[in-house]
């Protein structure tokens, strides 16, 4: 949950020290979705979310880092249960990806990614990713903080000619969850893995160019 974030991530900077040295550091981070789900308030989701980055960029950095460390923030997802009679949830994932994309690209010390739509072929892995186009558009005083926008990542394109979230024809594919319709299954963790790889690999190249 997003209200533990903050915390989790104080004690992993601190068991950095014991680890390091380390050239490079992302935090790979998500959360927001069971907040949704016990009825946590989107702006109270959000002030925990501000906690977590304040939590990852403020100092002290753990002295095993030689840079400070980068954010992948990967957003809320539609799942399975989600039907498009259940409005309410479907409007609560549709704004927390709001304002979380509204927050990271509006800090200050906060990387604006850019995002480009990938032509789905539906045999193959599919969805929304983040292209970084030069380094002042990705890193800013040596900070990153790269949002995958993942709300529809996982959706049936045939689904509907619809494929808004809200009202609209947007539907999980069943493939990508477990039989719980809430968990990513094998197939499911693999579109993420290839989402954040692809910006690490961006990230190292923006290292050395």
């Amino acid at each position: 949950m997003m209200k533990h974030l903050p915390k989790q991530i104080k004690k992993i900077k601190q068991d950095m020290n014991s680890r390091g040295p380390f050239d490079a550091t992302v935090f790979i981070c998500c959360a927001g979705e069971n907040d949704v789900s016990n009825g946590t308030p989107v702006d109270s989701i959000m002030e925990s979310f501000q906690e977590s980055v304040d939590a990852i960029f403020s100092s002290p950095i753990p002295t095993s880092c030689s840079k400070r460390p980068n954010l992948v923030f990967l957003g809320p997802k539609l799942e399975p249960w989600m039907t498009t009679n259940e409005t309410d949830a479907r409007k609560a994932y549709f704004l927390l990806s709001e304002r979380l994309h509204a927050s990271i690209e509006n800090k200050s010390y906060l990387a604006k990614v850019s995002e480009r739509r990938v032509q789905h072929d539906h045999d193959h892995d599919h969805g929304r990713v983040h292209d970084v186009k030069d380094r002042q558009d990705c890193r800013v005083d040596g900070y990153s903080v790269l949002y995958v926008d993942s709300l529809k990542l996982f959706c049936c394109r045939e689904s509907s000619e619809d494929l808004s979230v809200v009202g609209g024809g947007a539907i999980a594919d069943d493939r990508y969850f477990e039989e719980d319709g809430l968990h990513l299954s094998d197939e499911g963790y693999k579109i993420w893995k290839r989402e954040v790889e692809n910006i690490i690999s961006k990230l190292i190249y923006l290292r050395f160019a």
